[in-house]
């Protein structure tokens, strides 16, 4: 199934913020085959967030740079920073 089974949001991109959204998928159901779609950011390269994904039998998948072949994430994260700009905006004098 293409489906959102755990997000977190924060003021930072890093490896706290990966960890805990995948321990948040753990714990809501059985993710053993799931796949993981991500860039190529630098929260991704650690060997936690590799040995957290083993240990839970999840599979990672990582965009090549310049390749938006992750079309529908990229659409989603798209929608979720204009949102965030948005109420940025309406919240400021």
């Amino acid at each position: 199934m293409r489906e959102v089974i755990a997000y977190q949001i924060s003021n930072r991109n890093d490896l706290h913020l990966v960890i805990g959204t995948i321990k948040q998928a753990t714990k809501r159901r059985d993710v053993k085959g799931s796949i993981i779609h991500s860039d190529q950011g630098f929260q991704y390269t650690f060997c936690q967030y590799y040995n957290l994904l083993q240990k839970h039998g999840v599979v990672p998948s990582m965009s090549r740079k310049e390749n938006c072949s992750k079309v529908c994430m990229e659409n989603l994260f798209g929608h979720l920073e204009s949102e965030k700009y948005i109420l940025i905006n309406i919240r400021q004098p």
